[in-house]
């Protein structure tokens, strides 16, 4: 037999060429397996944190007191342990009750406002003492075609809870990399709902602005005349919100050009950053040009 026709037929090995296939992709099963459990896990984690801190605040019954609010946030460390939730997480902790306004005043106010973990995101829906001498909160607090109103007499706590999620083998499934719940419960037999300090413990402050994001915005505009000029201009502002916008303009004319360039971005919260930047150039003969950008984040 001719070594070609042996070479032909010859059949060892074989399993190992078919695994060499096949490994890579019964490495990415696995892979994204674990990935996706971890996932879900992490959101498991993130909505008991949610639910754990707006019932355990809202058994306080003799009034709360910034002692209460230190043990329910404890509580929150040790759920979200072994997703090291107090790293990469924030809680949000909001007392809605009505504000005692009559008239066109009448509404809801967020008395007191607490805020727990290291990961850098602002309150979405109120702010500390928001709605208490109007009616800014008068159809409730969340989100929209959701939101909560406190009954006469009574408060309820809101919670919300952000954490970035800190994938194992890293994006490769394209999961959203931040994880929200919310949840809100009703005092239960509590007569006093403002918040004390009898200890004189660190007060879990929050920001003071709504929302994450930014807005940016660019523009360029050049004009050709006896000679030539050209103009660039680009601005960036900064906001709060989730969303960023851009925009890019740019004209040319006989004598003038001008481009103008703006952009829009929406996100869960709200914000607005502006930029402006104007240039002109002249040349042999005239020419002016200019951009403007802005961009807004809400």
């Amino acid at each position: 037999m001719s070594f070609r026709k042996r070479l032909i037929e010859d059949q060892r090995g074989l399993a190992m060429v078919e695994f060499a296939f096949a490994a890579p992709v019964l490495l990415l099963l696995i892979l994204g397996g674990l990935e996706l459990m971890n996932y879900v896990l992490s959101h498991m984690r993130v909505s008991q944190i949610a639910m754990t801190v707006a019932d355990n605040s809202g058994r306080v019954v003799t009034g709360v007191d910034e002692a209460n609010i230190h043990e329910v946030f404890a509580g929150a460390d040790v759920i979200g342990k072994d997703i090291d939730f107090k790293t990469h997480g924030r809680i949000v902790l909001s007392s809605l009750q009505p504000n005692g306004k009559t008239g066109s005043n009448a509404g809801q106010v967020v008395n007191w406002q607490r805020c727990w973990g290291d990961y850098a995101h602002n309150p979405e829906y109120a702010l500390q003492n928001e709605g208490r001498d109007d009616a800014t909160l008068a159809a409730g607090m969340g989100p929209n075609g959701k939101k909560i109103l406190a009954a006469p007499g009574t408060a309820v706590m809101v919670v919300e809870v952000t954490y970035l999620y800190q994938p194992l083998i890293g994006n490769v499934l394209n999961l959203s990399p931040q994880i929200r719940h919310e949840a809100a419960f009703n005092v239960r037999g509590r007569q006093n709902n403002d918040i004390s300090n009898t200890q004189s413990l660190a007060v879990n402050t929050c920001p003071t602005t709504k929302g994450n994001g930014s807005g940016s915005g660019s523009g360029s505009g050049g004009g050709n005349g006896g000679g030539s000029g050209g103009g660039t201009g680009g601005g960036n502002g900064g906001g709060n919100g989730g969303g960023n916008g851009g925009g890019n303009g740019g004209g040319n004319g006989g004598g003038n050009g001008g481009g103008n360039g703006g952009g829009n971005g929406n996100g869960g919260g709200n914000g607005s950053g502006n930029g402006n930047g104007n240039g002109g150039g002249n040349g042999g003969g005239t020419g002016n040009g200019n951009g403007n950008g802005n961009g807004n984040g809400k």
